[in-house]
């Protein structure tokens, strides 16, 4: 008798979690049927870094499921192709907008311009750089490799000249430093 008890106890335990899985499943497909319309939305706005989030999150979702039903695979299947022209594309673009920033860099250490003027310009070619590299989401960087190396070898060059100009400047605010110090000492001495 307790043992037939036990083994209905394990039953039913067996069968709540078949329940639980079940009903998990099923949140896990309405969710990611949720999400197929915001992944359609930022494709139709030509929103990469918002289709590539959403389409993590679908995938993310699928791999719990560990199949993906078909209704959401066949639904899935003409946004994959739509996302993989829109990140070539993409990639497209960000590839020339980077050639451009080389030239603009590289064409900098012939301008003359001033070495605050340079350092500038080179943090915001940097900061574009890392917002590209952002909206590919890291992929493509072994194809940009080159491209990169050329980037921030011609930011080291143009920066070099100004190198001197900024060390004589942190002496010179040093030295006025020194002398502030040393007028604040007798003040408060006296």
């Amino acid at each position: 008798l307790a043992s037939r008890a036990r083994f209905d106890a394990a039953l039913v335990a067996a069968s709540e979690e078949s329940r639980r899985e079940r009903e998990q499943r099923q949140a896990n497909q309405r969710h990611a049927e949720v999400l197929i319309p915001r992944y359609a939305e930022a494709l139709d706005k030509g929103d990469t870094a918002s289709a590539h989030t959403v389409r993590n999150e679908i995938a993310d979702i699928c791999s719990r499921l560990g199949a993906t039903p078909p209704a959401v695979e066949r639904s899935l299947a003409p946004l994959h192709a739509r996302y993989a022209e829109l990140r070539r594309w993409q990639h497209w673009s960000n590839q020339r907008r980077r050639r451009e920033l080389c030239d603009e860099i590289e064409a900098l250490t012939e301008t003359g311009a001033h070495p605050d003027a340079v350092a500038t310009r080179v943090r915001e070619a940097r900061d574009e750089w890392q917002r590209l590299d952002a909206a590919e989401s890291g992929e493509g960087a072994a194809e940009t490799s080159g491209l990169a190396r050329r980037f921030y070898s011609a930011c080291q060059r143009a920066l070099k000249p100004a190198q001197k100009y900024f060390e004589k400047r942190d002496a010179v605010r040093d030295a006025h430093r020194t002398q502030l110090d040393a007028l604040l000492a007798r003040v408060e001495a006296m």
